[in-house]
């Protein structure tokens, strides 16, 4: 399931924004449903160059600055720049990693409050339609997986 499958395409980010394609998608979307705080910390923390630059190698690391040697530059305090500040773009990435270990632990602590195995409503059918999944647990673990629920009755969500 896409959950940006229906919203318009964003337009092409201009040269130096720092978002872009999805991320713009997003943070619409967490706008329009009520959650601008996300919105902005999406915002914040996401830097499209940099992290094309970190996928695709296309990087060294200086003294003072995080160099990418390919692609688009990004743009800080109005000049467009390769060599990105430490000073600028090391908060930027703790905020991105914090947020990313907090989310983690949220999910963790969520799939560890599973105790027993249930059905639940599901859109994992053709055409999104609603099908009985089963959800799976470990009294170790929680939440371990879902699958198509046995033929002997469960609890029902």
């Amino acid at each position: 399931m896409d959950p940006l499958k229906g919203l318009p395409k964003p337009p092409k980010p201009a040269t130096g924004d720092p978002l872009g394609g999805e991320a713009v998608q997003l943070i619409d979307l967490a706008t329009t449903v009520g959650v601008p705080d996300i919105a902005k910390l999406y915002s914040a923390f996401y830097i499209r160059q940099v992290r094309n630059a970190f996928s695709h190698s296309a990087y060294g690391l200086g003294a003072e600055t995080f160099n990418m040697r390919r692609g688009e530059p990004l743009t800080i305090d109005g000049m467009l720049q390769h060599a990105i500040p430490y000073d600028w773009l090391v908060p930027r990435l703790e905020l991105g990693i914090n947020t990313a270990l907090a989310l983690f632990g949220l999910i963790l602590e969520s799939t560890h409050s599973y105790t027993a195995d249930k059905i639940v409503k599901g859109r994992f059918s053709h055409y999104e339609s609603y099908v009985d999944i089963q959800l799976t647990t470990d009294p170790m673990y929680g939440l371990t997986g879902f699958r198509q629920p046995p033929d002997q009755p469960l609890p029902t969500a």
